[in-house]
């Protein structure tokens, strides 16, 4: 009966290879993860002691900064120790990121990975992930079905005729939903320059920041967007 009225989906096994790549990129990103850690307590650490840095953070001048910094006793101690630390996190994502892009020059995943590459915001680490991850591409029909997936369609808490939709669902796989927001993200900060402000000068206008499809009904109604 099941069978008569699709009820049943196919479903993935993934072959040991994937699943040992799949756990390599998933230690990388908990690697990642303490290395922001480690730089919020470092920040944490100079702010308690009234040292402020009048850059930007988190780079390269930042960190000569902080190596610089005129403190004595324990607290130079205790701000070595963060930064040994720092630089063990560091050096440890190098190696990693490099041992990925060896998996990634498989020849079961190269094609592949050169093929999302394409997209804006995908590298090999965002590639290689959707590949190990997802499994077979084709299960997927249709977008919406692989957001569901993911837990970026939307959700729904709705009772009779009354209809209320709710943010993603966020009920997917979490490493790849982080990983799409992640490149996302990226991709808009490369826009930025060129389109993104230009399109964002008319939203005023067109009333699309309050969901207002008909140009101009967020002005005629006089409500603030």
């Amino acid at each position: 009966q099941c069978l008569s009225y699709g009820g049943y989906h196919a479903v993935h096994v993934p072959t040991d290879k994937d699943d040992s790549v799949k756990e390599y990129l998933r230690m990388r990103d908990d690697h990642k993860l303490a290395l922001k850690k480690i730089k919020q307590q470092i920040n944490a650490f100079c702010i308690r002691h009234g040292y402020f840095y009048p850059d930007t953070k988190r780079t390269i001048k930042h960190l000569q900064w902080l190596r610089k910094l005129e403190i004595t006793g324990l607290l130079r101690e205790t701000l070595d120790e963060y930064l040994a630390s720092y630089d063990e996190q560091t050096a440890k994502i190098e190696r990693f990121d490099q041992r990925i892009e060896e998996l990634a020059s498989d020849p079961d995943y190269k094609d592949n990975v050169k093929k999302l590459g394409c997209l804006l915001g995908i590298k090999t680490h965002t590639a290689l992930s959707l590949i190990v991850e997802t499994g077979d591409f084709s299960r997927f029909k249709k977008g919406s079905t692989y957001a569901a997936f993911l837990g970026l369609a939307p959700g729904e808490s709705s009772s009779g005729a009354h209809i209320n939709r709710t943010g993603i669902s966020k009920a997917g796989n979490t490493h790849l939903r982080e990983s799409h927001d992640f490149s996302g993200r990226t991709s808009n900060r490369a826009r930025e320059p060129t389109a993104m402000p230009f399109i964002w000068s008319l939203v005023p206008l067109i009333g699309w920041r309050r969901g207002c499809r008909k140009g101009g009904s967020c002005l005629d109604s006089g409500r603030k967007y």
